[in-house]
């Protein structure tokens, strides 16, 4: 997930040692650019402040880069924390919530494939493509063939739309000809509504903000989120017919730097190239159940912007399927959306909420957008619950019982 703060992309300059909010990315392009240029060994020396006889225009350059990045950091944290308290509160049923056709048993037998092992397996599957998946790296690539081809084992209608980079702060990053995608789109054919339809997607690109050429793991984001769509798309396709709207799974690129892959898949969709979109439901970072949080109260966010007709629906239908007993215990929602590939749709008017974990915010002070993002900070229980949970909504909305 990149920095935002309510609905504005957010970075950090650096003018003589103190940080800026302003509405580019300049003080990562700035500390990536100075930290590109010294070897991981001295990144780590100078990250870990142990002396060496460098010259001192070498220790003054990698010292600006990681005090760059320590002040994105603080002020990610404080972002975090002014914004928190105004943006989280308790569900209140507004009596919306979608009805279906299907019958709990035929919603939970769709759940029930989702175990922890199978969980567990999507993504270590994942982690194992690359060590990195950020934009600029083979890796980027070989995901997105590893999604294209899981959806193309699954029988799913294929799009893989180009991403633009001339012109855009992808350019900084990916070398020059190489062809990025901006998501890899899987659609299963509804019936009787077919030419509806619903999204469940998540970003499948990492980042190492304080050093783009070392590893980036991404476990948790977002390895988790795509985890939880591939596992949705399998219990869609594993199971006796088909829902009455069509379905897209998407696996969205280049979310770490803008948003850039969803913004293009959102303005496809607002032309009816994949069918009338209906509702879209995005998966980002939902493995990490809290530090210190007993089992029996991990938590979850529902993020949309309530002013956007359909949304509360869309939260109703959330907060009525969570199921007690099954890992997701414990919810608020967030009215006030900011920040991943949900923001895309909904500056297109297409109701959609985004599916996170309750800690986020921990998570991603101590750990994100760096080499610490393992499997050391996500609990594979939980990230198969939230998507037992995202598979139960999908289904509800996908075989609706009236339109």
């Amino acid at each position: 997930m990149p920095l935002f703060v309510k609905g504005t992309f957010v970075s950090v300059a650096v003018v003589l040692g103190a940080a800026q909010v302003n509405d580019e990315n300049a003080c990562l392009l700035q500390a990536d650019k100075a930290m590109r240029k010294a070897p991981a060994l001295l990144q780590q020396q100078v990250a870990a402040k142990h002396d060496f006889s460098f010259s001192s225009d070498t220790r003054e350059a990698l010292s600006s880069a990681a005090h760059a990045f320590a002040d994105i950091r603080e002020a990610k944290r404080a972002a975090a924390q002014a914004r928190m308290p105004e943006l989280l509160e308790s569900w209140v049923d507004s009596g919306q919530a979608a009805t279906t056709i299907l019958s709990l048993a035929d919603i939970d037998h769709m759940a029930a494939g989702i175990t922890t092992e199978a969980y567990g397996s999507e993504l270590d599957a994942i982690a194992a493509v690359a060590p990195s998946r950020f934009i600029s790296k083979e890796g980027n690539v070989l995901m997105a063939e590893s999604v294209k081809s899981t959806f193309q084992s699954l029988g799913l209608t294929i799009w893989s739309e180009p991403l633009t980079v001339t012109g855009t702060r992808l350019e900084t990053w990916v070398p020059e000809g190489a062809p990025r995608t901006a998501g890899i789109v899987g659609r299963l054919e509804g019936t009787d509504l077919a030419h509806e339809a619903i999204l469940v997607g998540a970003h499948f690109d990492s980042v190492n903000w304080e050093n783009t050429d070392a590893d980036a793991p991404g476990v948790d984001d977002n390895g988790s989120g795509m985890a939880l769509v591939l596992q949705v798309a399998r219990a869609f396709t594993g199971t006796h017919g088909r829902p009455r709207r069509s379905v897209l799974f998407v696996g969205f690129n280049a979310e770490e730097e803008g948003l850039y892959g969803s913004k293009e898949i959102a303005r496809l969709a607002k032309t009816g190239k994949y069918g009338n979109l209906k509702s879209v439901i995005i998966a980002d970072e939902v493995a990490w159940p809290g530090k210190g949080v007993p089992s029996h109260e991990r938590q979850a966010i529902f993020e949309t912007v309530g002013m956007i007709n359909g949304t509360a629906s869309m939260l109703d239908t959330f907060g009525r399927t969570v199921k007690k007993g099954d890992g997701v215990d414990g919810f608020k929602v967030n009215n006030h959306g900011f920040a991943s590939d949900h923001i895309s749709f909904l500056h297109n008017k297409i109701p959609t909420v985004l599916l996170i974990e309750g800690d986020n915010v921990k998570h991603a002070d101590d750990w994100g957008h760096s080499a610490r993002d393992t499997f050391d900070h996500v609990d594979k229980a939980f990230g198969a619950s939230m998507s037992r949970l995202a598979v139960r909504v999908a289904a509800t909305l996908a075989s609706p019982s009236q339109i």
